[in-house]
């Protein structure tokens, strides 16, 4: 009361007033709730772009292997009608020739 009259405290004075009076140990535990969801939200990013470079690895590997058998097919045609054994059998072969070796040590 001042000078007889009374005066009252508005709400954001209250809030204000509110905030201020928080503990330390109250901060502390609001700041490691904030810290805890933000390394949440990084390792879920993390696990994305990890799954995305995975995607991509992929893509490449697969479009040279493509390439690769692609051109192999175009030289030996053969390759098509053969057994999956025949075509490892005869790739076998050509990549131990005495020829291939030394294209190798290239």
């Amino acid at each position: 009361m001042v000078g007889g009259l009374f005066i009252s405290k508005t709400k954001s004075q209250e809030e204000r007033y509110a905030k201020k009076t928080t503990s330390p140990l109250e901060e502390c535990n609001a700041e490691l709730e904030h810290t805890q969801k933000q390394l949440q939200q990084y390792e879920n990013r993390n696990k994305m772009l990890n799954r995305k470079l995975s995607v991509e690895k992929r893509k490449k590997r697969n479009h040279r292997i493509f390439l690769y058998v692609g051109f192999m097919e175009s030289i030996v045609p053969e390759l098509r009608t053969m057994t999956e054994d025949e075509g490892k059998n005869f790739l076998y072969h050509i990549a131990k020739s005495m020829e291939a070796q030394e294209y190798l040590k290239k």
